[in-house]
């Protein structure tokens, strides 16, 4: 996962980065994994936990974007090369 300092460095943000990852993966239950097609709560679990957790993330992208001055953080290697946000974030298609 590509980063910055802003969000490695506030305890918070980090903290909830953790509570998303493992919500989604408490979200395998052996139903979930078996019929990953079924609309049950283990699925909307996991569904809600990841878009969190990739609007976190791509907060943290776009303030890297805005800010005057780049850093040597990997996101602002990414931004540099004119990777897109969803690149950046580790969303592909049909994730």
């Amino acid at each position: 996962m590509s980063t910055c300092r802003e969000l490695s460095e506030d305890k918070e943000a980090v903290s909830r980065v953790a509570k998303h990852y493992w919500d989604i993966e408490k979200s395998a239950t052996p139903v979930s994994v078996l019929l990953p097609w079924f609309p049950g709560s283990a699925r909307k679990a996991k569904q809600k936990a990841t878009m969190d957790l990739y609007n976190m993330l791509l907060s943290y992208v776009n303030i890297r974007r805005k800010a005057s001055t780049p850093t040597i953080d990997p996101i602002d290697f990414f931004i540099l090369q004119g990777t897109s946000d969803d690149t950046i974030v580790g969303v592909s298609p049909g994730s």
